[in-house]
């Protein structure tokens, strides 16, 4: 389970700035609890200190697993953001302690590292782009049918949802490839973090996934069999006759 998270300060460390560092995560795991988990109470505590390279290990506690790792999950993409210099698509508030963390970077701070489950992010720049946002981000299902499976170099498949019956494409990490198995033209809701226009709210992406589970497919007529429904059969009178019926009785 994916419940700790790491923050690690290289180069030569002040107190000051091991502490702003600290204040900096402290608030980008509050504001990604805001966003991702809203409603819910999960209590971050320090687990671990490591005077030698200033590193911090922080664990979620929270009745359900399930929320601590959507916010682990979200720390790790933060990182890789960071890494590559690109846009965060978070809230202001989440964007503004990442900034704080980043920003500690000064020479005498080489690089930091975000971790998360052995995965390790180094960050050696503090700026990252800032452009305005096309795509709003949060963790979900949808529901579609499932085209275009592609396995060489990048795992992906196209989901056409329901809804707007566009193509969502669909990223799978490559340990999750029997995710993948007989899905092809198949119903299935996906679960993971949802990329839509920010405007339209159209499914774009689906990264980070977590769970594809076929939709069984509804028998022809299965309708009939709703709660409620009257049986019916030839010489009974039809629905239009009932409602006349009823409606001249009153």
């Amino acid at each position: 389970m994916k419940d700790k998270v790491s923050l690690t300060l290289n180069g030569e460390i002040p107190v000051n700035l091991f502490a702003e560092a600290i204040s900096g995560l402290s608030g980008l795991l509050h504001a990604l609890t805001e966003e991702i988990a809203a409603g819910k109470t999960i209590e971050w505590q320090i687990i671990e200190l490591s005077a030698g390279s200033a590193t911090a290990v922080i664990q979620g506690i929270a009745d359900t697993a399930e929320d601590v790792e959507k916010i682990t999950t979200a720390y790790a993409f933060i990182g890789r953001q960071l890494q590559i210099g690109n846009t965060i698509p978070y809230s202001p508030k989440v964007i503004q302690s990442a900034r704080k963390i980043a920003s500690i970077l000064d020479g005498k701070v080489s690089s930091i590292e975000f971790g998360i489950d052995g995965e390790i992010y180094h960050i050696t720049q503090s700026g990252f782009q800032e452009k305005p946002m096309t795509k709003a981000y949060s963790y979900g299902v949808i529901t579609g049918k499932v085209e275009n499976l592609i396995g060489h170099k990048t795992l992906k498949f196209t989901l056409y949802d329901n809804l707007f019956n566009r193509g969502v494409t669909c990223y799978v990490e490559e340990e999750k490839r029997e995710l993948l198995r007989n899905i092809w033209g198949k119903t299935v809701s996906v679960t993971g973090y949802i990329y839509r226009d920010i405007i339209t709210g159209r499914p774009l992406e689906i990264h980070d996934i977590e769970t594809v589970e076929i939709v069984p497919m509804r028998e022809p007529g299965a309708y009939k069999k709703a709660r409620g429904a009257l049986s019916w059969k030839p010489g009974d009178e039809t629905a239009d006759q009932t409602i006349r019926r009823l409606r001249d009785d009153n």
